[in-house]
């Protein structure tokens, strides 16, 4: 059976579909008689944007409020593609493939490799995938002019990334594009799905569907401008020229007066099936002169793994996972390029907070208990292991940026991988939280049967002496310890009202001294240069038995959650497009129609990056202090937060705000010296203690 499809300005295309055995079962129904648009859902098939690239999203599942975590991750393929000079991208758990999409329009990426299990998916990654490649787009209906919203919202140009417009300007072009129907659009995908090489690749049981595609130039490299929403009108006024430049005249479009030098720019249809690649070629890295699309529903590790036993390593791997399926973890880990990246996700709350101990044990191997900061908690379970993983393999992880999102929840993570044989154990251990004072402690591994607070036994002093001071150990033989390895004197920063404790390590008021004897002589703090376990002695002092014990997470990340250069960079890239707001237009989210302020599930992209940028402060140690919660609880009223980070960074402590919850700070002060500070700089004055 042959469908005709004839377009407004004179093209007549044939396509002649697959049989319903080969579609996906979800769509197959649609090529019918009869009920046919009655059985395709034309809200999943409703074109939306997001950053200026339109997509739509299937039978998939989509969030508008997770368009931050995928501005980050197309932030940083677009650097890593400008230094190394190539990114191939692979998304193993791509749904509809908008994200996919963005790598591809935003990023410049060289390949995007789209795979999702579910097949029904199928014709959504396509069109996603080939709108945002810039495939030819044949008018599937007769007087259906605006299936021009078909066309890519964002198309590189001359090799360089697009570049997305503004909020207002991509709600403004989003809402010109008018209605397309959903079978329109589902035959368009039909369409272009027939451009594309079929390749088995050894070892997958499953087609996986390739289309190389030509890097434009020349007048067809500008018919799309970058970031450019086409409407119905630009198509209208633009069609015979792209046409002509384009090469979608002629004999591949059925029409007449074809011109060789007007289709050299771009080849026509038939050539995003055969650029005169052999079948060797075919399954090689794309080269400078074309760009490459691979769409396959696999199994993640099998194609993972497939892709680490055909040595194709790629500078992206996207596992973006639904709960806590670490699973993918080492696959993910073999199949990355050294020096690439890799972006996890979870979405596994009650695990990350401590409500399935058991759980996390099994999927993360660390055993979470329930504390103030367990949203923290789940982005260093993560990286930890992750990082735990890598080491076995013989490569380094370290976080680029971790992000957390109020719905879902949803945990981020970007790893960069490198190359060595040694790895970051120093900051790889466990937490420790005391409900009687509020602190949290570093604890390392030798030190976890003494892991106590020893705040309640020395007594609770304000912080009036000299830094180098011991509280409540008055001494001149001591020595000090730095902030988390900077080599920062002590005199930098205030000391904490906190004594040492019995064994961990305090990372609130990092720079406590500890006295010095025949025993501890090598003391310094587990994770300082030079420093390693078995030089730091615990030098466990006299006192009451009534020291508290510790609640204690891990083994996890204790290191720092973002690289401030990395997110320093993403920032100035961010500006360079002009990207700002949520990035969403008022179809996607409606919700945030004439929205000022942030919430604590949607934040503007520079705000955010802000946040991250104040957490990358290298002083400040794992973990938060909720003003609502920990703080109100031993004040008579809760402070100001910004007025209450303020006051710290006066005193000389650092303080920062927290990404992960609005009404939290982060500080090296620990939670004495907070409620001193609050009492004297705020006048808030502290409860008394029953």
């Amino acid at each position: 059976m042959l469908l005709p499809l004839t377009s407004g300005h004179g093209f007549n295309i044939r396509i002649k579909p697959r049989p319903l055995a080969s579609m996906p079962r979800a769509l197959a129904s649609t090529t019918g008689s009869g009920t046919a648009d009655a059985a395709l859902n034309d809200d999943a098939w409703k074109v939306r944007g997001e950053r200026g690239v339109s997509f739509v999203t299937g039978e998939a599942f989509y969030r508008a409020e997770s368009c931050a975590g995928r501005d980050l991750a197309v932030l940083v393929a677009a650097l890593h593609r400008r230094r190394t000079g190539r990114l191939r991208v692979l998304d193993v758990m791509g749904g509809s493939g908008m994200r996919g999409a963005r790598y591809f329009a935003q990023a410049d990426a060289d390949e995007v490799w789209v795979n999702d299990g579910n097949m029904d998916l199928h014709y959504a990654v396509v069109y996603n995938m080939c709108s945002a490649a810039g495939l030819p787009v044949p008018w599937v209906q007769a007087g259906c002019a605006t299936a021009a919203t078909a066309w890519p919202a964002a198309v590189a140009r001359d090799g360089m990334a697009g570049l997305g417009p503004s909020d207002q300007a991509a709600t403004a072009a989003t809402s010109e594009g008018g209605k397309v129907s959903g079978r329109s659009l589902r035959d368009l995908a039909s369409h272009w799905e027939g451009l594309a090489q079929r390749l088995r690749l050894a070892g997958l049981a499953r087609d996986v569907w390739q289309w190389d595609v030509p890097r434009p130039t020349g007048s067809c490299a500008e018919a799309l401008r970058p970031g450019q929403l086409l409407t119905p009108a630009v198509m209208d006024a633009a069609a015979d020229s792209k046409a002509t430049a384009c090469g979608l005249t002629g004999g591949e479009s059925g029409g007449s007066g074809s011109s060789s030098s007007s289709r050299s720019n771009v080849p026509g249809p038939s050539s995003y099936r055969n650029l005169g690649l052999t079948e060797a070629q075919l399954e090689e890295e794309p080269t400078g002169r074309h760009r490459r699309i691979r769409i396959s529903h696999a199994d993640a590790n099998r194609l993972l793994t497939n892709c680490y036993m055909r040595e194709s390593y790629y500078d992206l791997v996207d596992v973006d996972s639904f709960g806590s399926e670490t699973m993918h973890f080492p696959a993910a880990i073999d199949a990355v390029r050294y020096g690439g990246l890799i972006y996890l996700t979870s979405t596994d709350g009650f695990t990350t907070s401590g409500k399935r101990p058991a759980r996390g044990l099994a999927a993360y191997g660390s055993y979470a208990r329930a504390t103030p900061w367990a949203n923290e908690q789940g982005l260093r379970m993560i990286i930890g292991s992750a990082v735990r993983e890598a080491a076995a393999r013989g490569v380094t992880l370290t976080p680029v940026f971790s992000l957390y999102s109020y719905h879902g929840p949803v945990f981020r993570v970007m790893l960069r991988a490198t190359r060595s044989a040694e790895w970051p154990a120093h900051h790889y251990g466990f937490i420790g939280h005391c409900f009687v004072h509020g602190d949290n402690y570093v604890v390392g591994w030798r030190q976890l049967g003494k892991a106590t607070c020893r705040c309640e036994a020395r007594g609770r002093r304000p912080t009036h002496g000299p830094p180098n001071a011991v509280r409540g150990m008055e001494t001149a033989n001591s020595t000090t310890v730095t902030s988390r390895g900077t080599g920062m004197d002590a005199n930098d920063v205030p000391s904490s009202a906190c004594t040492s404790p019995s064994s961990p390590r305090g990372i609130h008021g990092h720079t406590r001294s500890r006295e010095l004897d025949s025993r501890s002589s090598k003391a310094g703090r587990l994770g300082d240069p030079g420093q390693t376990e078995d030089s730091w002695d615990s030098g466990a002092e006299d006192g009451p038995a009534t020291a508290t014990q510790l609640v204690i997470s891990g083994p996890l990340w204790t290191g720092p959650l973002h690289d401030a250069a990395e997110l320093q960079a993403m920032a100035a890239e961010a500006a360079r497009r002009g990207w700002t707001g949520f990035g969403l237009d008022v179809a996607a989210a409606p919700n945030l129609q004439n929205r000022v302020k942030s919430s604590r599930n949607v934040r503007p992209l520079e705000e955010l990056l802000e946040l991250l940028l104040e957490e990358a402060d290298p002083r400040l140690p794992p973990g938060f202090f909720s003003i609502d919660e920990s703080v109100a609880r031993r004040l008579v009223r809760p402070p100001p937060r910004d007025g209450l980070i303020a006051a710290l960074r006066q005193e000389g402590f650092a303080a920062a705000r927290c990404h992960l919850e609005a009404r939290a700070v982060r500080t090296n002060a620990c939670m004495a010296d907070v409620l001193r500070v609050a009492e004297e700089r705020l006048g808030i004055p502290q409860r008394r203690q029953r």
